[in-house]
């Protein structure tokens, strides 16, 4: 029967696959014809793509007999026959041509593009003067792929790009200059720097050969547009910047040089550069202009070194603030301020041995910080000899809007200075209505020092509602001041602002409030009474929360972050434990209990997050620790109360080197555009790590639009040059199904998934790796096969074989890890089984030879295909690993012997 072109189109697009199968093979047992060719044609409108494609290969193969039938539908209403008459005719050569610029014309915007991209593949010069003409197009993405149809010409078309250079308008001037960088590469070096350089050109002229210089992949053209930075132009100087902040030849070395040696304005513009592309591993040299008599050079060098958020840099720059030059210990506090959190650290380690003058800028740039991990170092200020000293600590303390600062300010009212115990009182004043419980608590202290300062401090407060339950404690005995603090300590901070405002507040109105249920504040308790369940967790109230609590845990965290824990557990009855190595080793620190859990972690949780612990009874936060290492705190209820396991991670993620992979491999897999690359391994074999390291090097390295799922923010990735958008499940958004269909409306040239979504979400993915995307997908499996298997079962057993060719089109990558004892280093090492997915790989991607392809892994020479066996051997042959470690992992174990184990 005969498939006629007047054949519903709606039927067409209802056939079954089997259906149109069927139809195929018995079309191809006829013998070509006109309406054999229409049959072919009409089936461009079936659903599966895979058969369309079909089609139009045939017509391809026989297009002596089907090119007349084809052109008949260059004007085809139907964008699916339209899409494959230009797709064949872009495959046919020199015929092609002139049916595509007839039909050009008369095409929508998509559609004229798509045709280009056909000219593009014929690669004839009968084209040029078409891609020419339309390079003045109103449309920038039309005049874009027309010089991509130029540039694939080559040589063919450098004669006519010249000659546009001459005799053009404005935009074919701007391609052609850019065609000619793309095809000619260092040979129209000298040609261009003589037009940008010559003022006998205008200003446009120079500028488009600038551009042109841009598409030139050379480290040559450094030397040019470091010149072009003394250009008598500014647009030119602020593009010759912007190109070499994009380049990926490395010019920070000779941007570091001229620094030194150039002009005053390409000193300026190298400076602004290098503030976006200095590296650590550049360091070295900038900190020798510190070292220099020239101002100027220190600015810059010290405005450098605040770009690179690193160990050296931070010390470096603490360095400077006991320099014997004012402007250089100012440049310094700046830059560290800018620096955020992360100098922290260092500046409390240098605070203990500073000198005085020191001292005030640490102290100023602590201030401005306002983090409360730096108050047990102020404090300790408090005590030095110099009064100096502790005004400025007890200013800093002051700015950190903290409960402890509060506890410290009040501590402070018998310290043996007058002037440090009245502004300690003027600055509780600049609190909110935080201060007054502690304060009245205060009035029972031992020190009449404190009795006396926490009293004038109420007295000297706006808020008449806090003097007058002052002159209430004042006035009661023992037993009443305990009710007054009962109520007040069951009250939520809203009545109590309320409260202390009031100017006619009565005992009664106190204690009415404290039987309104409205008013509560149910996480705080009397910390006298002490009524709460072990395993129920509570916010301590603000004036009780122990600021030695906090210094402990903060003793506890340093001794596992310098003892390179990977794990630490809080188990109540115990000391600390910390997992180094893979074994538990017990800590020295105190022993912990249900109350101190909750101590410990009380100030990092809001009320979400303590309903979230009320209902599932677990949570999990994230706590900052130093620059390198924050906590990811995993708090849980069981029978004697609450306990903890924090687990320690870098916050900023290492090099492919750093981390023991392949590096080349690694970057290779960076390099693609598109496809699918599956990491697979077992909870904690470091996929997560591994997988941001592949974003982090895109983002250091190339333009683009990166989105990331995960279910927690495991690794933060600061834009570099890419754009990032990260999504949180459970947070920004619901499911990772949900993440998958927003993403990809995002137009994103990197996606990475962190969990396997369903099979209708892996489908979009897979067609989306398989056209423009990379997407980067994590898996846990215990082998190669096995990830592969766990994908190819999640489609419909029905339709496994459409979707085992999905699979087999869309992998690019493959990488399997497993995390082994590292005999080397006494950490762990990666040992890892990957390939680089091609045509023989690819047939075998099919739930019956998966087998074959694992064989022929295991065989492979080639380049980029690596077998986990032999991975193993050469950690092994290297003494990273033992013998003995290799040969439990290996699958054909008789390839190591027994005298080479023992």
């Amino acid at each position: 029967m005969k498939t006629t072109n007047e054949q519903s189109k709606q039927n067409i697009y209802k056939l079954s696959s089997q259906e149109i199968q069927n139809k195929l093979d018995e079309l191809s047992n006829q013998k070509l014809s006109p309406n054999i060719c229409e049959s072919y044609i009409s089936l461009f409108c079936c659903k599966e793509w895979k058969y369309r494609k079909i089609c139009a290969n045939i017509l391809i193969e026989n297009i002596g007999l089907s090119f007349s039938t084809i052109t008949k539908h260059l004007n085809s209403k139907d964008e699916n026959i339209k899409y494959w008459i230009i797709w064949i005719l872009g495959r046919i050569g020199d015929m092609g041509i002139n049916p595509l610029i007839d039909m050009y014309s008369k095409s929508s915007h998509q559609v004229k593009l798509f045709i280009l991209d056909s000219l593009k593949l014929i690669k004839s010069p009968k084209v040029i003067n078409f891609a020419i003409e339309n390079l003045n197009d109103s449309s920038w993405s039309i005049r874009q792929h027309c010089s991509m149809v130029l540039i694939h010409l080559q040589s063919h078309a450098i004669e006519a790009l010249k000659k546009v250079l001459k005799e053009g308008s404005d935009h074919q001037r701007y391609w052609s200059f850019k065609a000619l960088g793309k095809v000619l590469q260092e040979k129209a070096l000298t040609t261009f720097s003589n037009i940008i350089f010559s003022k006998d050109y205008d200003e446009k002229i120079r500028a488009y050969a600038l551009s042109g210089v841009k598409e030139i992949k050379s480290t040559e053209i450094t030397p040019l547009l470091i010149k072009c930075l003394d250009s008598d132009l500014w647009p030119l100087r602020a593009q010759a910047s912007k190109i070499l902040i994009e380049s990926d030849s490395e010019p920070q070395l000779i941007l570091i040089s001229t620094l030194r040696e150039g002009t005053r304005a390409q000193k300026y513009w190298s400076g602004q550069i290098l503030e976006e592309i200095i590296q650590e591993k550049h360091l070295s040299l900038v900190e020798e202009y510190l070292l220099k008599a020239s101002p100027e050079l220190k600015y810059h060098a010290i405005t450098l070194l605040s770009k690179v958020n690193c160990e050296t840099s931070i010390k470096s720059l603490i360095n400077e603030l006991s320099s014997p030059i004012w402007y250089n210990q100012k440049y310094s506090c700046d830059a560290l301020i800018s620096m955020g959190n992360s100098t922290i650290k260092y500046l409390i380690q240098r605070v203990t041995e500073a000198q005085e003058e020191e001292i005030f800028w640490i102290t100023k740039i602590l201030k401005k910080l306002t983090h409360p991990t730096s108050l047990s170092a102020l404090e300790k200020l408090l005590i030095h000899e110099s009064k100096d000293v502790r005004l400025w600590a007890l200013e800093s303390i002051s700015k950190i809007d903290h409960n402890s600062s509060i506890q410290i300010l009040i501590s402070c009212f018998e310290n043996q200075f007058w002037v440090i115990r009245s502004r300690a009182s003027e600055y509780l004043q600049e609190y909110d209505a935080r201060i007054f419980l502690p304060l009245f608590e205060a009035l029972n202290h031992s020190s009449e020092s404190t009795k006396y300062w926490a009293q004038k401090t109420v007295e000297d407060s706006s808020f008449y509602g806090a003097k007058i339950i002052l002159q209430l404690v004042l006035s009661s005995n023992n037993k009443q001041r305990k009710e007054i603090f009962y109520y007040l300590n069951k009250l939520n901070i809203n009545t109590l602002k309320t409260i202390y405002e009031n100017p006619s507040l009565s005992r009664q109105d106190l204690i009415q409030y404290g039987h309104n249920h409205k008013s509560l504040n149910k996480g705080i308790l009397y910390s006298q009474s002490n009524h709460h369940s072990d395993s129920e967790f509570s916010q301590l109230l603000s004036s009780e929360f122990s600021f030695n609590y906090e210094t402990e845990l903060n003793e506890i965290f340093t001794e596992a972050i310098s003892l390179g824990a990977s794990q630490l557990h809080l188990k109540i009855n115990s000391h600390p434990v910390i997992r180094v190595n893979g074994m538990l080793c017990r800590c020295a620190g105190p022993k912990i209990t249900s109350d101190k859990v909750q101590a410990y972690f009380t100030s990092y949780l809001n009320e979400d997050k303590l309903l979230e612990f009320k209902n599932k009874s677990f949570i999990t936060i994230t706590i900052p620790g130093n620059k390198d290492i924050r906590f990811r705190a995993h708090i849980y209820r069981q029978s004697l109360g609450i306990e903890a396991v924090l687990h320690l991670e870098s916050t900023s993620i290492p090099s492919f080197q750093d981390l023991n992979l392949p590096v080349e491999f690694f970057e290779q897999i960076a390099r693609l555009n598109k496809g699918l690359v599956l990491i697979s391994g077992a909870n904690g074999s470091g996929k997560t790590l591994c997988a941001n390291s592949i974003l982090s090097y895109i983002n250091q390295n190339f333009v683009k639009s990166i989105v990331i799922v995960d279910d927690q923010l495991s690794y933060p990735i600061e834009p570099h040059k890419s754009f990032i958008s990260q999504k949180i499940i459970g947070k920004d958004i619901s499911s990772y199904e949900g993440a998958v269909e927003a993403s990809l409306a995002e137009d994103p040239d990197v996606i990475y998934i962190a969990k396997c979504p369903d099979d209708s979400a892996l489908e979009a993915l897979l067609h989306k790796a398989s056209s423009k995307t990379l997407v980067i997908l994590e898996t846990n499996s215990s082998s190669t096969k096995e990830a592969i298997e766990k994908l190819l079962l999640m489609f419909p057993n029905r339709q496994s074989r459409v979707y085992e060719r999905l699979l087999q089109g869309a992998l690019a990558s493959s990488i399997h890890i497993k995390l082994l004892n590292n005999q080397e280093q006494n950490g762990f090492i990666p040992a890892l089984e990957y390939f680089i997915n091609n045509s023989k790989l690819s047939s075998m991607i099919s739930m019956n030879t998966l087998d074959d392809l694992m064989k022929t892994i295991q065989d492979s020479k080639l380049d980029f295909t690596v077998c986990l066996d032999d991975y193993l051997l050469q950690l092994a042959s290297e003494q990273k690993i033992s013998y003995q470690e290799a040969i439990r992992w290996m699958e054909d174990k008789s390839r190591i012997s027994v005298d080479t184990i023992w």
